[in-house]
Order: C-alpha cells, then structure tokens, then sequence
C-alpha cells in the first residue's frame, strides 16, 4: 500500500461565509484563506506509480480556484432561501433579508451549512468526481484535510473499497 500526499502553498481559497447556529442564531459574514491538502492511499499500478502526480495536482487545483473570492453560500439549509435576478442574488434567513451580493461573487453548495465539515465533504466530493471521470487508479482511500486558520485543520477520509 502507497500513500501520495500532495500539498502546495498554491492548493488554497479565499472565501467569504457564515454558518448557520440554530434557526435563529447566524455568524457574521467574514472570510479565511482556506488551505487544502490530499492524500491518495492504494497500490502501485503498471506503470509503477500511483498515479501521476501532475494530474491529481491539477484536479485539486481547479476544484480551489472555482471556490477562491467567492462568497460560499450554503443552499441545502431550511434556514435559507435566496432570490436571484440577472444582477443580484438576495440570501434570506428565515424569511428576512440579510445579504444583497453581486450575483458572480456567489456560489450556492449543495450543503446543508458551511462549516468546515460540511465544506470538507463538499470538497473531497468534488475532488473524487473529477478522478473518477478522467483517471483510471487503485486508489482505496482518499483523505482531504482543509484548515481555516493555522493550527485548526480538520482531516476527512473516505474508503473507497
């Protein structure tokens, strides 16, 4: 069994968002230069690698930059709604306006809320669909670790046989 890490200064985004606390209770809107790093576990195939590296790079790369200066919305929350025109996008909670943003500065996730977890599993998601569709691996785990802040990462894993 083999484990590839792969991890760069330049695997990161910056985001704006706010989680949700209970039907009643939101943070305020702020951001963080989220960093990412993934590890590939599985056996060695032919060719004698894992898998080549440059494309797993670019993979994780691309999935970054669709999320960097953007503001991340949360869209599977019942506490949310939104509104969208050819300009704008209005966020309500709990039926009250809250934000009016520039509609390309958003991104509506299919996620429940934007904690780190839920971003987590948004990510390594992407991540393994963007894999499956153009590398043919042996991987049996892939882990996505994402930190919002130096010294609090946190670390999903997910068997893949």
């Amino acid at each position: 069994m083999y484990t590839l890490k792969i991890f760069k200064e330049r695997f990161h985004f910056c985001s704006a968002h706010f989680c949700i606390l209970s039907n009643r209770n939101k943070e305020n809107l702020h951001g963080h230069n989220y960093y990412i790093d993934v590890e590939f576990s599985g056996k060695k195939i032919e060719n004698g690698f894992l898998y080549p590296v440059a494309d797993l790079k670019e993979i994780i790369q691309s999935t970054c930059d669709n999320l960097d200066e953007k503001i991340l919305i949360q869209g599977n929350s019942p506490y949310l709604t939104n509104q969208q025109d050819n300009e704008y996008i209005t966020i309500y909670f709990n039926g009250k306006m809250l934000y009016k943003f520039p509609r390309d500065e958003v991104i509506i996730l299919p996620i429940k809320n934007t904690t780190m977890e839920c971003l987590a599993e948004y990510l390594l998601t992407n991540i393994k669909s963007n894999i499956s569709r153009t590398i043919n691996t042996n991987f049996s785990k892939i882990s996505l670790g994402i930190a919002e802040t130096q010294g609090q990462k946190l670390i999903i894993e997910h068997q893949l046989s």
